[in-house]
Order: C-alpha cells, then sequence, then structure tokens
C-alpha cells in the first residue's frame, strides 16, 4: 500500500479518493471514502494502519473476502493520470481481467 500511495501522491501529485472493494457474495462494492491528497494525509492514513493493530486485523479480513481493489485516483490531467497507470502497471499493482 505504502508503495501505491507514494506513487500516486509523492510522485505525481495525484490523489486517492475512494478505495473500492468488490465482496465475494455482494452485488455491490464496499466503498470507503478517503480523501488522501497530499504527503501529510498519505503519512498520516498509512501510519494510523500501522499503528492500529485492528485496523490492520480488519483490513487483513476485508482484503480476504474481496477479489481486488479498485481506487478512485484523481489526477490535475489525463497525462498524469496515465503515467501513474503505467507506473502502477509496471510495478505490478494492476489487475486486468
Amino acid at each position: 500500500m505504502k508503495e501505491v500511495v507514494d506513487t500516486i501522491i509523492n510522485q505525481n501529485n495525484g490523489s486517492i479518493e475512494k478505495i473500492i472493494y468488490s465482496l465475494k457474495g455482494f452485488k455491490d462494492p464496499l466503498v470507503r471514502e478517503v480523501n488522501v491528497s497530499d504527503y501529510d494525509s498519505a503519512k498520516r492514513f498509512i501510519d494510523n494502519i500501522d499503528k492500529n493493530e485492528k485496523v490492520k486485523e480488519d483490513l487483513i479480513n476485508l482484503y480476504n473476502i474481496s477479489k481486488y481493489r479498485e481506487m478512485l485516483i484523481c489526477a490535475s490531467n489525463n497525462e498524469t493520470l496515465e503515467k501513474i497507470k503505467k507506473e502502477l502497471t509496471d510495478k505490478g499493482f494492476v489487475y486486468n481481467e
């Protein structure tokens, strides 16, 4: 997760608006509004997960019942958005069904 956040926010000045979990057995996905758009909020987001065992455990459980996770990512223009997508793909973070 840290590398994904770093690629989107710190390296490319993008933002993560939502994380979407497609859950096995459920028609509609679970959508979390995160609105992480700068280094400080990204650090707080990651630190909260790292420092809080209950949050970490809950996320592991959520990951175990979700096939994959999607993110709504925003950037200043399409070129930056495509660059983020390419970098995440090159690093193996993009899943194509």
